[in-house]
């Protein structure tokens, strides 16, 4: 059932009205008082014409005082200067809202994003002035868009990727080259990760090494974590293991037990080999660290016992060992010296 609008509330909802704003039943409303009310029927017809004749406002207008066709044409104004204000803010808003979902929605399907996931592939001359890096976004919905290359004044080279959403004419690979006169002393990313350095190429495992600060034996934490980036528990073959550190008086030392035999048989020399490669890292990782013992069970019952001196590893990789920690390039090199491959 339809309510009773008075006059001057419908000529209020008319431009909402107009515009399809109200509601079903308060457009009905209007739709009925319209019917019954020539006056107010008339400003709508007055509101939806798109050019209004001079002087002309309807039946009921005709025989309207000049003070009413005056009074209706100012309400008339009005209410069109309503409904254009109505339309500005609806164009306004949608326009807002537009720009909202625009602008990140350009960055990353068109710009992208920096500092993506990726990995590379490097391609370098002997005189390492030219360079030419393969990169791939890791991540399915991914693409690698830009790839570009930077040196410095110091030769070093930086990989600054950008990647965006994966579309028909994108894929997740680029590549980007560079030549130059200055020769390139390290490659790396924008996040520092250094993938080239004075002729090496290194490995997760010499980035990691060279990330760990182990400076002094004391660090519990941090003798901890280099044992186990190094993964000896499971290259040596034991079942358990754990470490005490010597730091009451120097020379400083540290001791490996495993309390259990041994998972696989080895002989004495190849046992002793592998522990003495381990060792070396240890020795060259760790700034005041004089010696490292190993005392473990074979897997016959046996008890034995391993130790390896900082003196005893400078002899074996022939260099003092406390220089091979310096660089990513001089981990990769003693990776490489003592004959780790697990990388």
């Amino acid at each position: 059932m339809n309510r009773e609008l008075s006059c001057y509330v419908v000529r209020d909802l008319l431009p909402a009205y107009i515009e399809n704003l109200t509601g079903e039943e308060t457009a009905a409303d209007i739709r009925a008082h319209l019917t019954g009310c020539p006056d107010c029927s008339a400003v709508y017809a007055a509101m939806t014409a798109d050019e209004p004749a001079a002087g002309t406002t309807g039946n009921a207008a005709d025989s309207d005082s000049a003070a009413e066709r005056e009074q209706r044409s100012r309400d008339i104004d009005y209410l069109k200067k309503v409904r254009t204000g109505t339309r500005r803010r609806i164009l306004a808003a949608v326009l807002a809202a537009f720009v909202i979902l625009a602008v990140p929605l350009v960055r990353y399907c068109v710009i992208g994003t920096p500092d993506p996931a990726v990995a590379y592939a490097l391609t370098m001359n002997e005189e390492a002035t030219e360079l030419t890096v393969e990169g791939t976004a890791i991540g399915g919905s991914e693409a690698l868009a830009h790839l570009s290359l930077t040196q410095d004044d110091k030769g070093v080279v930086t990989i600054a990727p950008r990647n965006t959403h994966k579309l028909f004419y994108r894929d997740s690979k680029n590549t980007a080259a560079l030549t130059t006169d200055a020769p390139i002393t390290k490659v790396q990313d924008t996040f520092g990760t250094v993938y080239w350095e004075n002729g090496k190429t290194i490995s997760e495992l010499s980035r990691i090494l060279f990330e760990e600060e182990t400076p002094y034996v004391g660090d519990n934490a941090a003798m901890g974590n280099l044992l186990n980036t190094l993964d000896l528990q499971n290259q040596l073959c034991l079942p358990d293991m754990h470490f005490e550190l010597e730091t009451d008086k120097e020379p400083y030392g540290m001791t490996i037990y495993a309390e259990s035999p041994q998972t696989l048989s080895m002989e004495d020399a190849v046992m002793k080999n592998l522990f003495n490669k381990y060792a070396c890292v240890i020795l060259a990782k760790v700034g005041n660290l004089d010696h490292v013992s190993l005392k473990y069970i074979t897997k016959d019952g046996d008890h034995k016992t391993l130790t390896m001196t900082a003196e005893e590893a400078t002899a074996m990789t022939g260099r003092p060992i406390k220089e091979w920690a310096k660089s990513h390039a001089d981990i990769e090199q003693l990776l490489d010296t003592v004959g780790i491959t697990n990388r």
